[in-house]
């Protein structure tokens, strides 16, 4: 999956994968083993677990993989591929060294990969005996790895003929420019070299780790190709070019040439990384990528990556651009061209904001292309605003030493502020204590009053008033 379309299809019902038998068993196979009841809540449990394991893999291996190196970006890429071949003559008339590589697939996949910048690719073919030193080192560090421990210990025999990819790589970094004048790594162009070699029989390239000279991983032990920051190494062997031969059915004239690993080799020397990095499962991907599908093409999702970063450094750049541009532009004198390029600036946040959309529906070249455009106004505005005459350094003085006054202005302001709303505080306190006293003392009153009045009512209640001469006694 994932040619063309963005779709990660899983039948969890077959496995194991390639990798190993233990891995990624069928989920009937798995569920049978472990008694795993999916009505249950713990076995509902354990089936939503295993699902959130197999996403977050299709996330972090294809969705939004992470990169081997940071992507490289320029206007036109140049893939200089040298084939040193290091067979013997029989070998070399059986398969001619030019027959090994398409440039034509290499160039198609490439360009699939980079849609908005030119791509070139060219090789030349070179014999070891044009390099005495190479030539000797190959021979030195050449051996053959017939571990008694992996026979008899590990019961899996390993009879590998290999050649120490370590010095080799150390005698081409030192060497680089005499294979490979021309090497650029800029906007206006970049190269990517590929050195690749043609080994007799069945020899490859091998890293030594450790106590032994490699282990059962295919990255890990004879390799076909790595990805240096420098250039990409490769070393195939005759066996590989008439791999059909070896093949069950035999399928005679076929064989394993370089254009499928270069493709490989190139991918990683623009960032991407394997869709198995973080699962096995990812490497069923239709993606050159894969180690599973040898296939001859990127997988849209390798597109989808490279042009989102590409974007995304676009748009950093042109932000930077327009940061300085506005942090530059009040500095300036001739109040024309300034609002000039304020409307320039307002069309371009519009694009940048247009760009945000695409993004958001996925058309990531679309938004690629846009922040092309994007990054070249932003860049043309800093470039008028640099142009533009600057305000006199007198005048600049001036404004200075007003905005220093301004902002000792707004100090004493401040000070100000705070001391009229500390005393604006104590005044409100000193009336709320005086309303309370006043409160107080009208309640005193009150109080006083009524208490009187009753004190005067039950006096005169209680007291015996004597009847005054116009009474009249009743008998």
């Amino acid at each position: 999956m994932g040619r063309s379309e963005r779709l990660w299809f899983i039948d969890l019902s077959a496995g194991p994968t390639f990798v190993s038998m233990w891995y990624d068993l069928p989920l009937q196979v798995t569920m049978e083993d472990q008694s795993i009841n999916p009505y249950s809540d713990g076995g509902a449990l354990w089936l939503t677990e295993l699902l959130a394991d197999y996403i977050w893999e299709f996330v972090y291996n294809l969705a939004a993989p992470d990169f081997v190196y940071d992507p490289p970006w320029s206007e036109k890429f140049k893939v200089e591929i040298v084939i040193i071949d290091c067979r013997e003559e029989p070998e070399k008339a059986i398969v001619p060294i030019e027959s090994t590589v398409n440039l034509t697939l290499i160039r198609r996949a490439v360009s699939g990969l980079l849609p908005l910048s030119e791509v070139d690719v060219e090789a030349i073919f070179l014999n070891v005996t044009d390099f005495p030193e190479l030539n000797v080192l190959i021979n030195k560090y050449s051996g053959k790895l017939d571990s008694w421990m992996h026979k008899y210990l590990f019961l899996s025999p390993m009879n590998i003929s290999y050649v120490g990819a370590q010095p080799i790589y150390e005698y081409l970094k030192r060497n680089l420019s005499l294979l490979t004048p021309e090497i650029s790594g800029n906007r206006s162009g970049h190269v990517i070299p590929v050195i690749a070699f043609a080994f007799s029989q069945d020899k490859h390239f091998m890293f030594k780790y450790k106590w032994l000279i490699a282990g059962l991983n295919p990255e890990s032990s004879a390799i076909w190709g790595v990805s240096f920051r420098e250039f990409a190494l490769i070393g195939l062997s005759q066996r590989d070019f008439l791999y059909g031969e070896y093949a069950e059915p035999k399928q005679e004239g076929k064989g394993l040439g370089f254009s499928q690993v270069i493709i490989h080799e190139v991918g990683h020397m623009l960032g991407l990384a394997h869709p198995h990095t973080y699962g096995d499962l990812g490497d069923f991907v239709s993606s050159a990528m894969s180690y599973f599908s040898y296939e001859y093409n990127f997988s849209i999702f390798d597109r989808d990556a490279l042009a989102r970063i590409y974007t995304d450094k676009l748009l950093m750049k042109a932000y930077r651009d327009i940061m300085e541009a506005k942090e530059k532009l009040p500095l300036k004198l001739d109040l024309e061209k300034v609002k000039a390029v304020e409307n320039m600036m307002n069309e371009t946040e519009k694009l940048i904001d247009a760009i945000e959309q695409e993004y958001l529906k996925m058309n990531y070249v679309k938004a690629w292309e846009m922040a092309l455009k994007v990054c070249e106004m932003a860049h043309e505005i800093l470039g008028i605003v640099k142009a533009l005459p600057p305000i006199p350094r007198e005048i600049i003085a001036e404004l200075e030493n007003k905005k220093l006054e301004i902002e000792h202005l707004k100090e004493e302001y401040s000070d100000l502020l705070s001391k009229y709303e500390s005393l604006l505080s104590e005044n409100e306190a000193f009336s709320s204590k005086l309303g309370l006293f006043k409160d107080l003392t009208i309640l005193l009153f009150i109080t006083t009053i009524s208490l009187l009045i009753t004190t005067i009512f039950f006096v005169m209640k209680k007291r015996k008033c004597p009847l005054t001469s116009k009474d009249t006694a009743i008998p």
